[in-house]
């Protein structure tokens, strides 16, 4: 045996590992055991029991005892004949089969939905450049006016702010659907016409921009500008609770934080209602407070992390 051999049975015999390790505690096969043994790691009321029923719940912890068992199977040893070669055998074999693993997970992660996220990538670069399509250059009398020229941008100020708000708001909300579909490693017909129906909404939302740029003081646009605010939380709040009841999200999903962040995408809904109805008497009182709800939307954005760190570190 050549010094290198234990270096690539180290590899070999990962491979194996990995999959044990993730079929048992993460896929369909083993669903029923896998909630039977979450269930139990939180109300068994013995703590040697809750720790025993939690290891088949994490494909990390899993991974040693699967590493172990390999170990007394093949007699694997690395670096040191006897028993510390078992020991570092051992770690070394939990260590690579868990790189597998994530290398899996990342794969999981993001091939099944590319092709969605590169249909949605190109809607919202679409209407990003009709955004600014509304924007022309004023017409003045004297070109070489630069007094007159002033004026006339000053005119196109109305013009000018919805167009910053309407893009803003776009790129929070591609921000924000790219941060959903992270967590997806499923979408199925329902889920892709949610996404279709969404895409929709924002193809709309250049119309009521151009709008309040035209007539600021009129409310039909304020009211119109209003309804993807209204439309698009409702789709995403659908879109989490729809993937979440049919077990479509990564197994490194928070959660407790991920319900958070549904229940707070429904409070932007009656707080649109009533900004419409504001509108109605002030009109520039209520694109203040789209505005306010912008800089919070685009705040609680950076604040939102929807995965724990061992996703993150996928990222690296």
């Amino acid at each position: 045996m050549t010094p290198a051999t234990p270096i690539l049975f180290l590899f070999i015999l990962a491979l194996p590992i990995a999959c044990v390790s993730w079929t048992v505690t993460h896929e369909e096969l083993f669903r029923e055991t896998h909630e039977y043994c979450v269930r139990k790691s939180r109300e068994c009321t013995s703590f040697i029991g809750r720790k025993f029923y939690y290891l088949f719940t994490c494909e990390y912890c899993f991974s040693h005892y699967v590493s172990l068992a390999f170990v007394l199977l093949t007699r694997y040893q690395l670096l040191y004949p006897g028993w510390r070669g078992y020991v570092i055998g051992e770690f070394a074999l939990v260590w690579v089969s868990n790189q597998y693993i994530s290398i899996y997970n990342r794969l999981r992660l993001t091939i099944r939905n590319e092709r969605v996220e590169m249909l949605s990538d190109g809607v919202f670069a679409i209407v990003v450049t009709l955004l600014v399509l509304e924007l022309r250059v004023p017409h003045i009398e004297h070109g070489s006016s630069t007094t007159e020229m002033l004026e006339a941008l000053y005119g196109m100020r109305a013009k000018l702010v919805s167009f910053v708000l309407s893009f803003v708001f776009v790129i929070n909300l591609w921000f924000s659907h790219t941060v959903l579909f992270r967590i997806f490693i499923k979408i199925d017909n329902v889920m892709l016409w949610l996404n279709n129906l969404l895409l929709l909404i924002i193809c709309f939302i250049p119309f009521p921009t151009a709008m309040i740029g035209e007539y600021p003081q009129n409310v039909a646009g304020m009211i119109l500008f209003g309804i993807p605010w209204i439309l698009i939380p409702l789709i995403f709040y659908t879109l989490g609770s729809y993937a979440r009841a049919k077990k479509n999200l990564t197994p490194l999903l928070d959660h407790q934080r991920f319900i958070q962040v549904r229940k707070a995408t429904l409070m932007y809904i009656p707080v649109v209602l009533g900004n419409m109805l504001i509108s109605i008497f002030n009109t520039n009182l209520a694109f203040c407070i789209y505005i306010f709800l912008l800089v919070l939307g685009i705040i609680l954005g950076f604040r939102v992390r929807l995965v724990r760190v061992e996703a993150e570190e996928l990222e690296k």
